[in-house]
């Protein structure tokens, strides 16, 4: 069905612009969230599918979504001049990798999800969408406080490495920003 809505959103683009990509944002979000379903319906015939592929799946398509039709959305100017170049449901897509790297940090104590949950919560940041912050923070605190029905306890110890990183990261920024 997916594949039927798709082709017609590319012929209704040719009768009117006589192209087929006329506004390519249309057809990228078909295909984003289609790609997505049909990766995971291969892989769960086989038994081979996990929250991580998801998770990479999510991220893989934002960025090409970005990089191909959106290209300017990661330049500093775009962040200064608060230019939106990501829609709402493409940067809240990535709120499933968010909340799987903050969980498997407290499960692991593996550091590079650490780096993971940062990068993200900051490209989340970076795209300017205050409903998606507010969401993301309010998605993180309900992760927290259904940690007392699972095996994920809360430690102060790993919250060090937190301190640690965003600190290193608020004295670069403070730098960068003093010698401009």
């Amino acid at each position: 069905m997916t594949w039927v809505y798709t082709l017609f959103l590319f012929m209704e683009s040719y009768y009117r612009y006589q192209t087929f990509f006329q506004f390519l944002h249309v057809p990228s979000k078909v295909l984003q969230y289609f790609l997505i379903f049909i990766i995971y319906g291969f892989y769960k015939r086989y038994n081979k599918i996990s929250l991580i592929d998801i998770c990479w799946i999510i991220i893989i398509s934002v960025i090409v979504n970005g990089v191909t039709v959106n290209s300017d959305a990661f330049t500093l100017g775009a962040f200064l001049e608060h230019r939106r170049y990501f829609g709402a449901p493409t940067v809240l897509a990535l709120l499933i990798p968010l909340l799987y790297f903050f969980n498997q940090y407290f499960i692991t104590k593996l550091p590079h999800y650490i780096l993971l949950f940062l990068g993200i919560l900051g490209f989340i940041i970076f795209i300017q969408h205050r409903t998606v912050w507010v969401t993301s923070f309010f998605a993180l605190g309900l992760n927290i406080l259904f940690w007392s029905r699972t095996r994920i306890k809360f430690d102060f110890v790993a919250l060090m490495p937190f301190a640690v990183i965003i600190s290193i990261m608020m004295v670069a920024t403070s730098i960068y920003v003093m010698t401009d």
